[in-house]
């Protein structure tokens, strides 16, 4: 698999990505099926627990770039997997605990103790990820980087399948507490394959390969403004974040209504939801492990837009149909486009971008991500409730109904930031260098030592 590095690291995600799903899900069962059973007020505290996630990572994600780029990148990681591991070993005990007083209703001192362990896990994770993005870069050559994003979206969309089944399995049989500490020894796996990852060169601070000076640190708030400007300044780093933020404003209708869309448009049973979720996770899987390496042999660049069109071309498709078999069929086109999608734009930004300004401009993506997919969500849910409710209307003998309508329109504004992205995004990394869009010296010395 590419080489030993490589392999070590993936190892590392695939458990410690293993044990987050497992965590997630698990923490979503326990609130709704054992702490709120019965509760009106389940769908409230989870959904307030998500948005807290979301919010940590909006917030914590940049400023966790800049220290990333000041630190080493592999004992960053294996800091984070130690810190987790504990805060996770501290949650299980106090679940278990929890668990033995039999509360018949959880106090507010209990959902803050939940609340701060959870933010807390997702804040440290938060420079983990930077950190891993730019050791990846370390240890995969360049024309192997796509296979890499490959294979990380492939065993993330089989994950997505196996780990939502498992964590039901095991807090149904031992409860949250041993999921948790099932997530906790994830991290501690995740740590000794990392550690036996060799140790990569790290240059100096402000080596002069993002335009961050003369070789001296500077403050905080100057390396984090110079990591936004110099996104600012990057005409194919700025295609590519209005690209994500138009897209996921786009798409993330899909995970907020796709259940009403099953019910209402489509006229099927709740259990064909199922049925076009393992269709889209199919799609996803095939995407992923040939988007990489049709990405290496041609262009990361002309596959990120092209198959964010034809995810927003099947996307308004998808709006217009009526029947569940019809929808499975889409939902595979679906899933091939997300995942060539996904498997080419993380090796396009590492070409792109120098490494001493990557792990700041990683940092700033999922907050991007994570602001307009809450927006999305948040929005769709408010149109179909209140603005949209009822709509039913023919044009051009059309019928338009509220979620046909939102889904219709999130597909043209996945389908305007492929063309947005392509008018941008023509010319592949080594021209933009030419032209002085990226800095010549692009941290090519950082490979493993």
């Amino acid at each position: 698999m590419i080489n030993r590095d490589y392999t070590r690291l993936w190892f590392g995600q695939v458990a410690s990505a293993m044990g987050d799903t497992v965590f997630s899900t698990g923490l979503l069962i326990w609130i709704g099926n054992d702490l709120f059973r019965g509760d009106q007020r389940a769908p409230l505290v989870s959904s307030v627990f998500m948005v807290m996630v979301s919010l940590t990572v909006i917030v914590v994600g940049p400023a966790a770039g800049v220290f990333v780029e000041r630190w080493n990148k592999r004992r960053v990681m294996l800091a984070t997997d130690l810190i987790r591991a504990g805060l996770m070993v501290v949650f299980a005990a106090f679940a278990i605990g929890v668990g033995a007083l039999g509360l018949s209703k959880p106090p507010m001192w209990l959902l803050a103790v939940m609340a701060v362990l959870v933010v807390g896990n997702t804040a440290v994770a938060q420079f983990f990820a930077p950190a891993r993005f730019v050791l990846i870069r370390d240890v995969v050559p360049e024309d192997k980087r796509g296979r890499a994003s490959g294979y990380g979206q492939t065993s993330q969309a089989i994950l997505a399948i196996v780990g939502p089944t498992l964590a039901v399995g095991i807090v149904g049989i031992v409860g949250i507490g041993y999921a948790l500490v099932f997530n906790a020894a994830t991290f501690v796996f995740s740590f000794f394959a990392i550690r036996a990852v060799g140790r990569t060169t790290e240059p100096p601070a402000g080596s002069g390969t993002g335009g961050d000076g003369a070789g001296e640190r500077r403050g905080f708030r100057s390396e984090f403004t110079t990591g936004i400007s110099w996104i600012l300044r990057s005409r194919p780093m700025r295609a590519i974040l209005v690209m994500i933020a138009m897209a996921t404003l786009g798409a993330g209708a899909l995970n907020a209504l796709e259940l009403y869309f099953v019910q209402r448009n489509l006229h099927a049973a709740v259990g064909w939801l199922a049925v076009v979720n393992v269709c889209f996770g199919a799609g996803v899987l095939v995407g992923a492990f040939f988007g990489g390496r049709l990405g290496d042999r041609y262009a990361h660049a002309t596959l990120v837009w092209s198959s964010l069109a034809a995810f927003g071309g099947l996307y308004v498709i998808y709006s217009r149909v009526g029947s569940p078999w019809a929808a499975s069929a889409i939902n595979l086109g679906l899933g091939i486009a997300l995942g060539v999608f996904n498997t080419t734009l993380f090796p396009l930004i590492q070409d792109l971008v120098p490494r001493d300004l990557l792990a700041r401009v990683g940092a700033v993506i999922n907050p991007v991500n994570s602001t307009a997919s809450l927006m999305s969500i948040s929005l769709s849910g408010v149109l179909v409730s209140t603005v949209l409710s009822g709509l039913d209307v023919e044009i051009g003998g059309l019928v338009f109904t509220e979620i046909d309508t939102i889904f219709t329109v999130g597909g043209l504004l996945c389908l305007g930031s492929a063309l947005y992205a392509a008018l941008h995004l023509k010319r592949r990394a080594g021209d933009a260098r030419a032209e002085g869009e990226v800095p010549v010296a692009a941290g090519r010395e950082a490979g493993p030592s």
